[in-house]
């Protein structure tokens, strides 16, 4: 995955924004009326970076002209990424419908079949998300000149909140694999399934919102993401309710030791429906956010 720089002028200066610590943007000169920005979230998701009209600070084409509807690009890493999203979150929800509304016409393993599948499309997703963070960082001065670099399996980016985001994601998914696998032993005490299947469960749903809040901290500085207007918006905040409503169904699923019961077996299911749901759309608007400035890397006629 690299990133498409323009070449017309050679960069001679770059400006980094940070938030704290963490590199959020990058400024290249391109011409005496434009310059090029690199954004860490379009950067790790494989998108070109944006010019701005130094005279009024706009863009030099709209940022949410889109194409289409869904995008298909199949070389691309974050296209698949958000495909395995929308399927795992399409068992989460299905499983969660099964269990609502349709538990006399499946068995509880079939049930729980569904749920780790969901888990290992959402494990695959985070890891490809980690991926993208790790071989597209702007904190590296090669990447962001568009050089060509070894491609990578596992890194550090402690300095990149892309990378601490899709971190504590892929760690949230792999404790969702334990869990939703632990769900297949029935016979073990209400204790240990506290610990088995509650436990890991509850931990990936606060990895989930932490990595919800590094990415809203990744796009906070970023002025040309309009609340209500930008697609990258949307796809952040749908995900932190998603991430929210996974939270809430781990709390309510604590099995009581004094009375081997579900604190809340319904709104645990429906938590779980309502969060699927949410990652499900929040995943599809990654789709569309690949669609937008697909114009050329050029700037207007002045």
């Amino acid at each position: 995955m690299k990133l498409t720089v323009p070449k017309k002028n050679k960069q001679v200066s770059q400006s980094p924004h940070k938030l704290g610590p963490f590199t959020t943007q990058i400024q290249q000169n391109y011409s005496s009326s434009f310059l090029h920005l690199l954004t860490s979230r379009r950067m790790r998701k494989g998108l070109p970076g944006l010019l701005v009209n130094l005279r009024d600070h706009t863009l030099g084409y709209d940022l949410c002209e889109l194409s289409s509807l869904f995008s298909c690009q199949p070389k691309i890493l974050s296209w698949w990424v958000a495909i395995l999203f929308m399927i795992g979150s399409a068992c989460f929800a299905g499983g969660s419908v099964m269990n609502l509304y349709l538990v006399e016409y499946f068995s509880v393993f079939v049930i729980n079949t569904i749920y780790f599948i969901g888990s290992i499309f959402f494990t695959t997703a985070a890891y490809g998300q980690y991926l993208g963070a790790i071989n597209a960082d702007i904190t590296n001065k090669a990447h962001v000149n568009n050089q060509s670099t070894p491609w990578m399996w596992f890194a550090w980016r402690l300095k990149n909140l892309g990378f601490l985001s899709s971190a504590s994601q892929l760690l949230g998914t792999v404790l969702f694999n334990l869990s939703t696998f632990d769900a297949f032993y029935s016979s073990v005490s209400t204790m240990n399934e506290d610990i088995l299947v509650w436990m890991p469960d509850m931990l990936g749903s606060i990895l989930f919102l932490l990595s919800s809040f590094f990415a809203w901290l990744e796009i906070y500085h970023d002025h040309y993401i309009k609340a209500l207007y930008s697609v990258s918006w949307w796809s952040v905040w749908i995900n932190i309710f998603g991430s929210l409503f996974f939270q809430l169904s781990a709390f309510v699923s604590f099995i009581s030791l004094s009375t081997t019961k579900i604190l809340n077996e319904v709104l645990n299911l429906e938590y779980t429906l309502y969060g699927a749901v949410c990652f499900f759309i929040g995943a599809y608007l990654m789709l569309i956010e690949m669609n937008e400035s697909t114009r050329p890397d050029t700037p207007p006629t002045q």
